[in-house]
């Protein structure tokens, strides 16, 4: 009998008591190279089966709401359960506490999403007044995805490059 070297990890995402759908999920081992997992259906529930065994870490986000992180311990015996709280977000728009965020992607033309949110752009390009604060960044073109965390802070320009090639 082989062992599995991969279990798996139910997110259940919530508002307050209510199921939140939309709310895209990444994960990563050492939280340098994050993986898209995918988008909470109508009961707020997505399952990722192929979580490696030990430490994942996980991005949990939706547009208009506070972006959610831990970590969560896959057991040998295979799966967990995670319940994942999302607040609303409270953003204060002031001039000093915008940002900018510069991104490039080879190949060019790639769709930019900001927490799950698509935004009407492609790369290149420059976003500028943006609430300080950490943010989710996807870019997706011809089947490729790139997922990272990105910083922005006041005053600053935060610079992205992301290489959608499939390996």
């Amino acid at each position: 009998m082989t062992e599995s070297l991969a279990g798996s990890i139910r997110f259940l995402v919530r508002s307050g008591t209510s199921p939140l759908p939309g709310a895209g999920i990444w994960t990563s081992i050492n939280r340098m190279t994050w993986y898209y997992r995918g988008y909470t259906d109508s009961v707020g529930s997505l399952i990722v089966m192929d979580a490696p065994l030990g430490l994942n870490y996980y991005i949990v986000s939706k547009t208009g709401y506070n972006i959610a992180t831990g970590s969560a311990n896959v057991p040998l015996s295979g799966g967990i359960q995670l319940n994942v709280y999302l607040t609303k977000s409270l953003s204060v728009m002031s001039a000093d506490t915008m940002g900018s965020l510069k991104i490039a992607s080879d190949p060019e033309g790639a769709q930019v999403y900001i927490n799950g949110g698509i935004l009407e752009t492609i790369t290149p390009v420059t976003i500028t007044n943006i609430p300080e604060g950490d943010y989710v960044l996807e870019l997706a073109k011809d089947g490729c995805r790139s997922a990272t965390m990105v910083r922005i802070d006041r005053g600053q320009t935060a610079i992205l490059t992301a290489s959608l090639y499939t390996k």
